[in-house]
């Protein structure tokens, strides 16, 4: 079977939008270990100065992957692809930058946190989603490149661990915003900026498995 998305009869435009796509993804994975990091440093280390650090490099790696996206939609709109793959394309390219978006909005909020006090049982469950946001992140490129290889059982294993650790994150929030609502003795300014950051790691995940579902969907479409 063969994957008619992949570039065929040596057409270049094709062939670009294949490259862009891997590199598009390639730039969220980059973005996984300063998002770690990012976590590592404001809860493990209370080292601020780094937070900042690793939010330029964020705004640097986003702002390539802005990049690539518009290198992708000005292809798509000179006429690579067919016209109704066009659109599915560009709405894939659009869902893969906003994993990046999303990376980068969780990772400014970090420094609001400077001087908070965090109750230490918050720690665990903000540890795991910050892992998992990262897996999510790192778990895109393979999983695009097996479906371009159409390497059908290693594409559906990744599928199912951007999946799992979807699941993982939505169970890690819970635990953090069940904490959170229950806590008296945090002030408000913190339990806001606590849920938000809760929800911007979750989404880091829950926008991996929307580029996940299609990738599903563009292989069934168009496997022959």
């Amino acid at each position: 079977m063969a994957l008619k998305i992949l570039p065929v009869f040596g057409r270049d435009k094709e062939k670009e939008v294949v490259k862009l796509f891997l590199k598009h993804v390639e730039i969220v994975e980059k973005m996984a270990l300063p998002l770690q990091e990012t976590v590592d440093a404001t809860f493990k280390d209370k080292n601020f100065n780094l937070v900042a650090e690793k939010s330029k490099e964020i705004w640097v790696l986003e702002r390539n992957a802005d990049i690539v996206r518009k290198k992708t939609a000005t292809l798509l709109y000179e006429g690579a692809f067919l016209p109704m793959m066009r659109s599915r394309l560009y709405d894939f390219s659009g869902r893969i930058d906003d994993v990046a978006d999303t990376i980068q909005d969780a990772v400014n909020i970090f420094h609001y946190l400077k001087g908070k006090k965090i109750p230490i049982n918050l720690f665990k469950s903000l540890h795991k989603l910050g892992e998992t946001a990262s897996k999510s992140a790192r778990l895109i490129k393979p999983c695009l490149q097996a479906m371009f290889d159409n390497k059908k059982e290693e594409f559906d294993k990744l599928v199912g661990k951007i999946k799992a650790t979807e699941s993982e994150a939505d169970r890690y929030k819970r635990e953090l915003f069940e904490t959170i609502l229950f806590d008296k003795k945090m002030d408000p300014i913190t339990v806001q900026i606590l849920m938000w950051i809760g929800k911007e790691l979750s989404g880091i995940s829950d926008g991996a498995k929307r580029v996940s579902d299609t990738m599903v969907l563009l292989r069934v479409m168009n496997v022959a």
